[in-house]
């Protein structure tokens, strides 16, 4: 739609909005508000999977249907979970927060151009975890939540994804989880700026930003 053309072209100064195009809705909301808003058949992006986790578990316990996109993060958190052969919640979370600072001690210690991306996904993991083990006991309890927030639903819908997952998908309502582009704010890339052009243009009709009242703008980001 041309409205979401106008969005992404800071992000691709050569984007032009086929012959035809509609014209297409451009929308700003709150996470609360998307919350409220958000019906089958939209999709909610994230940069990030924690972000997702917390909305998708807050639709859960409305009993709203809901998904996480994810087959291989299902793999990843199971597997996790699986190697700190922890039974209780606690023992768990004591144990990731351990693994995190060794992994990103050895990163860091590489000092690798690519370390930096591997560390974002480390934290990442482990906010996920943490959100999904909220009011939960035990180890078992954590990995039937993981495979019933990420695994495939029959009927229709609300999708919650990150902008990797993404790619090649559309849907005719988009939110996009603004406060998660560029890492929050710590990097000014290309990759994060196609991550950006990726999330905006996934919307056939509308494009929600949603973006929360008192977080501040980065410097230089893109809108």
């Amino acid at each position: 739609p041309k409205a979401v053309v106008a969005v992404a072209l800071p992000l691709c100064p050569d984007f032009v909005a086929a012959d035809g195009a509609p014209e297409g809705l451009v929308l700003r909301m709150t996470t609360e508000q998307m919350t409220a808003a958000a019906q089958p058949s939209d999709f909610i992006l994230s940069r990030l999977n924690a972000p997702l986790a917390r909305i998708c578990l807050g639709f859960f316990r409305e009993g709203r249907p809901a998904r996480i996109e994810g087959r291989d993060l299902t793999k990843a958190l199971t597997s996790l979970v699986r190697r700190s052969k922890a039974e209780t919640v606690p023992e768990l979370v004591a144990w990731i927060q351990r693994w995190l600072g060794r992994e990103v001690a050895k990163l860091n210690a590489t000092k690798r151009r690519s370390a930096q991306a591997r560390v974002d996904l480390i934290y990442d993991q482990v906010e996920t975890l943490e959100c999904l083990a909220e009011g939960l006991a035990t180890v078992e309890e954590l990995l039937a939540r993981i495979h019933e927030l990420f695994g495939e639903r029959r009927g229709p819908c609300i999708v919650l994804s990150t902008v990797h997952r993404a790619k090649g998908l559309e849907a005719p309502r988009v939110f996009l989880l603004e406060d998660t582009l560029y890492c929050g704010g710590r990097r000014q890339t290309e990759e994060e700026r196609n991550i950006h052009y990726v999330g905006v243009t996934r919307a056939r009709e509308t494009l929600v930003l949603v973006r929360n009242p008192k977080e501040e703008l980065v410097s230089g980001e893109p809108r």
